[in-house]
This record gives C-alpha cells, sequence and structure tokens, in this order.
C-alpha cells in the first residue's frame, strides 16, 4: 500500500512539474514574441521616419543620391516616394 501511495504521490507530482514547465513555457513564448514584436515596431517606426524626412528633403529639392546618404533609403524607394 505504501509503494502505491508513493506511486500516486510521484505522479501528482509530475502532473504539477509537467504545468509548472508548461507555463513557463508558454511565459517564455509570450515574452519572445513582445520583443519581436516591440523590435518590428522600431524598426518600421525608423523606416516610416526616414520615409518622412526624404519627403521633406525631396520637397526642398535634395537630390536622391543626398536624400539616399542622409536616410540610408535606396535611391528605388526614394524614386517611389516623388512618385
Amino acid at each position: 500500500k505504501d509503494y502505491q501511495e508513493e506511486h500516486i504521490m510521484g505522479l501528482y507530482d509530475k502532473e504539477k512539474d509537467d504545468r509548472m514547465i508548461a507555463k513557463s513555457r508558454e511565459a517564455f513564448a509570450k515574452e519572445e514574441g513582445l520583443a519581436q514584436g516591440l523590435v518590428r515596431g522600431i524598426k518600421k517606426g525608423k523606416l516610416e521616419q526616414n520615409i518622412s524626412i526624404a519627403t521633406n528633403m525631396l520637397q526642398k529639392k535634395f537630390s536622391i543620391d543626398v536624400i539616399s546618404e542622409v536616410t540610408g533609403l535606396s535611391k528605388s524607394k526614394i524614386r517611389s516616394i516623388s512618385l
């Protein structure tokens, strides 16, 4: 009987551990997803800022070469903005 109780308690502990591991994995995945989203948001924000700068520079008649150098945008991207 003691063996059965120990076995049942061991199964209970394993199930409890499995739940804790699953929760930890979920939390990690959630944090990883949030971090990836944050990185994407920052990149998108920088791109939008550079496009805004390029637009202003185009309006002030800066050359595409200079705008590309200042913003880091490709010349084809700048040309697409100016269309």
